[in-house]
């Protein structure tokens, strides 16, 4: 799928890490910092999917006329826009130590992902997503608990 976001942060958060060792800065802070941009891009890719008619949601006589695939159906694309901007949010404020936004980010992002794939009506259950979005929760976790082991003095920086 072109536009699969997981590929995009694996990659950009490898090259944002890279560029702040390169550049002597504490590449956990910098991760940090991206938070808010993954969620805001996050969200407007759901809303251009909804728009699209792509990533569409359950058959559901309540919902909303779906014209790709000519039948009413669960917004579940502008419901996981929301929980984006609802994780943007509760993650902007966020205080921890250098990294754990981050981490808080990927657990977030990916378990959101992983409980709209159920309410998907163009993918089966138990997909890809599915195993992707365990993946970077793990993930998220691991780091979370590695960035709260961190000596105060040594947050990663180089």
């Amino acid at each position: 799928r072109g536009t699969e976001f997981f590929g995009y942060l694996s990659v950009s958060a490898v090259g944002m890490v890279l560029t702040a060792v390169t550049l002597g800065a504490p590449p956990l802070a910098w991760l940090d910092k991206t938070v808010p941009l993954y969620l805001s891009l996050a969200a407007m890719l759901k809303l251009s999917c909804f728009c699209a008619g792509c990533c569409y949601g359950l058959p559901w006589e309540h919902g909303l006329y779906n014209a790709r695939s000519d039948q009413m159906q669960f917004p579940i694309q502008l419901v996981e826009m929301a929980a984006y901007t609802a994780l943007f949010f509760l993650l902007r404020w966020y205080r921890g130590r250098s990294g754990q936004r981050f981490a808080l980010f990927l657990i977030g992002y990916a378990a959101i992902r992983f409980g709209v794939q159920f309410f998907r009506g163009d993918i089966k259950v138990f997909s890809t997503f599915h195993w992707m979005s365990a993946v970077f929760v793990a993930i998220g976790a691991m780091m979370w608990i590695l960035c709260r082991r961190i000596p105060h003095n040594h947050e990663c920086s180089t």
